[in-house]
């Protein structure tokens, strides 16, 4: 018995005429979907680039006030003589917004360079003649910020990720490890003066939070999800 196909659609009970009109269709309808998926390719190639001329443009949220004052100019030519820079961020909204003078304006001259034993992952803070900063393995170190001396030098720890903050008089610091193999970190205060440790309080978790100082407090968080404010 010859092979029968297997869609009654097909079968060759149906006339001729029938046969072929179903064909027909079916390669239209195919046709068809074929286009339209070429369509829908061709338009939505670049699908990440979307234009809505409706969208309302709203201006930058500032609910923490930018500086409003320009350094003073110091002596000697050195118009950031008496300036601080006491956070990551400069702002406490961490905004890098700085109101420079226009006595501050290219061409800039390189005045020294340190080369640093070991991985610098954050920027430092200026107070006065000097920067102060935290390197990879916890040392804390403060530069002379006219020639790059070092003027002291404070081992904090087994790893460190962040940027000190000054407040009140004092320099704080937040440490990712306390050893190189323990997962918990530390955060201390020093005097600026000479690194010596004031105070430090151990932290159940890491923390690689840059120290945020207002009004004698002083605000980061860990890893484990708390956000701490501690009495400077």
């Amino acid at each position: 018995m010859p092979p029968r196909l297997a869609w009654a659609g097909m079968s060759p009970e149906r006339p001729r005429w029938y046969r072929r009109k179903l064909v027909i269709g079916i390669a239209a309808a195919v046709i068809v979907l074929v286009g339209a998926t070429a369509v829908f390719a061709l338009t939505h190639e670049h699908a990440g680039d979307v234009s809505n001329p409706d969208v309302e443009f709203r201006a930058e949220p500032t609910s923490t006030p930018v500086p409003d004052k320009a350094p003073v100019p110091g002596k000697k030519g050195d118009p950031l003589r008496n300036f601080t820079w006491p956070d990551y961020g400069y702002t406490k909204d961490r905004r890098h917004y700085l109101a420079a003078s226009f006595d501050i304006r290219p061409p800039f001259k390189k005045g020294w360079t340190r080369v640093a034993p070991v991985l610098l992952e954050f920027p430092p803070v200026m107070v006065g003649n000097r920067l102060y900063n935290v390197d990879n393995k916890a040392k804390a170190r403060a530069y002379n910020k006219a020639n790059g001396k070092t003027e002291w030098q404070r081992k904090l720890g087994g790893l460190a990720a962040s940027s000190p903050a000054f407040g009140g008089g004092r320099l704080y610091y937040t440490i990712l490890q306390r050893t190189a193999s323990l997962r918990a970190g530390r955060v201390a205060a020093l005097n600026p003066k000479n690194g010596k440790v004031l105070w430090s309080k151990d932290l159940p978790s890491r923390t690689e939070s840059s120290p945020l100082y207002d009004r004698g407090k002083i605000y980061f968080g860990s890893e484990n999800g708390t956000v701490y404010a501690l009495n400077a």
